[in-house]
């Protein structure tokens, strides 16, 4: 979700302050339940609600500071003001963060608000998720732009034509030997690139989405 599509469709959390719910980290059966890259077991996490409007929630995901603050106000996408219990108040910057918007009601919602020991809330009605990354930046930085990046004819074809490179190279140290054993290791080695390629990035254009028909074992979309 691009950062428009974030500040419309949460336009609420925005323009209102926000109280704690509940924190508590992210259990390992909801973190496998939902199989999402981002939502890690043991990761800390802290729900927010409007009161005047108490369906709305923001779930913020990543930060150990974000359970200290009482209260919250989003001043943009990557700055928010917390005040904690003494009602003191310091602005938290998140240069990566990532985030999503739901205008409909979310289980994960409700099942990370049951998790922390939240009593006597309102069903979820709209949830923004906001994943500070403060300890693993590169990670939310890929996925923010991999989209963009892994659907760009230049890159792909600079894979391609690294992976032909490749291909010739072990050719040529193969074909002296046994033409079925040299084929069976050429096979091999097309596999294990394959999966290099897929570790960096997510199969998310056209051709690589073929190559993953063709490999299906090598890789595993995010």
């Amino acid at each position: 979700m691009n950062s428009t599509d974030f500040l419309t469709l949460c336009k609420s959390l925005f323009d209102n302050s926000l109280s704690l719910l509940c924190s508590g980290m992210v259990p390992e059966h909801l973190s496998r339940k939902y199989q999402y890259k981002l939502l890690r077991a043991h990761d800390p996490y802290s729900i927010f609600y409007i009161k005047a409007n108490p369906g709305t929630y923001l779930v913020a995901f990543q930060s150990l500071e974000m359970p200290d603050c009482q209260n919250v106000t989003m001043l943009d996408l990557n700055n928010i003001q917390c005040q904690n219990q003494y009602n003191e108040q310091r602005d938290l910057h998140f240069g990566y963060s990532y985030r999503m918007c739901f205008n409909y009601s979310m289980n994960l919602t409700d099942e990370l608000s049951q998790n922390c020991g939240a009593r006597s809330y309102e069903y979820n009605q709209q949830s923004g998720y906001y994943f500070a990354n403060e300890d693993n930046s590169m990670d939310i930085n890929f996925l923010s732009n991999g989209g963009v990046l892994v659907g760009s004819p230049a890159l792909f074809l600079y894979l391609v034509v690294s992976l032909l490179m490749v291909l010739i190279l072990l050719w040529s140290d193969l074909r002296m030997q046994d033409t079925w054993k040299g084929l069976k290791i050429l096979h091999s080695e097309i596999q294990n690139t394959f999966s290099a390629v897929c570790s960096m990035v997510s199969i998310s254009s056209a051709p690589l989405l073929m190559l993953h028909v063709m490999y299906p074992s090598r890789c595993d979309i995010f």
